[in-house]
């Protein structure tokens, strides 16, 4: 496999947009492609991370510092825009009828929900404690693909259980009180171990060619699946089809660029920051806020976490500059 990753950066990037709109203004457009790429959006980030971090992986054998690095640097941004969210929040909480329980939910959603769309990052965390335990007690990395794909549908199954079943109603009110309404654990376990295994297998020997035919026929079944409503075959096709996606913008040559890995960089942040600018919006312009609005609010939030994400991006590598140079007096 060429070791190419323009458009992988281009691409995240684009998905990291395609997220600012679903929480803008994707309820207006609920059709077709805009349909595909937000369905693909967060499960991509997943496998960009499983991706990257079994590459550093295989070329070290201090596994757990590696590990241990990358948690950290998730959880650090993963505190700190929870912490954001919160001060946001903290108006609302303030008037609540019991400041006990309001603290309760919250210290829940820390641990177990992700507040908004931080559940990227509480669950990106969970699955790679997962994924270094299961390379400590040696479990394969397919099995483990395997097993992670089956543990997706189970819970996927149970959220959406609506039988007479009482241990799987049990169950479901159970995954409610611990994880919330979202299938977040599993789908992170997923898609991260998709990405570990796109690295490891070597799964794109044959060409470019035979990927892009590949994209373009489960896109179409995608289309036609989603306009029947089989949402199970649906989700499979997602799946198949981010997999082939990946594989095929790994192997397209595209000339290196430094503004490719700037917006990779931007990806990560327009990510974070993108639901404080659009709260913040709403309580200037005095709005409730929903993901049903226009598509001017969508450009402004996009804009604005835009050239936030540039001003951090810029003042974190003057920070690396200036400690490089404090190290090297």
């Amino acid at each position: 496999m060429k070791k190419n990753y323009a458009l992988i950066d281009i691409f995240k990037f684009t998905f990291a947009i395609v997220v600012v709109f679903i929480h803008t203004c994707s309820e207006r457009y609920q059709n077709g492609l805009i349909t595909i790429l937000t369905s693909m959006a967060v499960p991509y980030f997943f496998v960009a991370s499983g991706f990257f971090l079994n590459k550093k992986l295989r070329k070290t054998e201090n596994k757990k510092e590696i590990i241990i690095s990358y948690m950290v640097k998730i959880f650090k941004m993963y505190l700190f825009f929870s912490i954001v969210m919160w001060l946001i929040e903290l108006p609302e909480m303030m008037v609540s009828d019991n400041i006990l329980i309001t603290v309760l939910k919250r210290i829940r959603i820390f641990l177990f929900i992700g507040d908004y769309h931080l559940w990227y990052l509480l669950f990106t965390i969970y699955a790679v404690i997962i994924l270094y335990c299961a390379n400590k007690v040696k479990i394969n990395n397919k099995v483990m693909l395997i097993i992670s794909f089956i543990l997706y549908f189970i819970g996927y199954w149970i959220l959406n259980y609506e039988g007479t079943s009482k241990i799987l109603e049990i169950l479901k009110n159970i995954h409610f009180v611990i994880l919330g309404e979202r299938n977040g654990l599993t789908t992170a376990l997923l898609f991260i171990y998709l990405g570990v295994w796109i690295e490891e297998y070597d799964i794109g020997k044959k060409r470019s060619f035979v990927f892009f035919i590949k994209v373009m026929i489960t896109s179409i079944l995608l289309l036609l699946v989603n306009r029947l409503d089989y949402r199970i075959l649906s989700i499979m096709l997602v799946i198949y089809l981010i997999s082939n996606i990946f594989v095929l913008f790994l192997k397209i040559n595209v000339k290196s660029r430094n503004i490719y890995t700037k917006l990779r960089q931007y990806s990560t942040m327009i990510y974070l920051v993108h639901i404080p600018v659009a709260l913040l919006l709403c309580k200037i312009v005095r709005i409730q806020y929903s993901n049903d609005k226009n598509i001017l609010f969508f450009i402004i939030v996009t804009v604005i976490s835009l050239i936030i994400s540039i001003g951090i991006n810029f003042f974190e590598i003057k920070r690396k500059e200036k400690k490089y140079d404090t190290n090297h007096k």
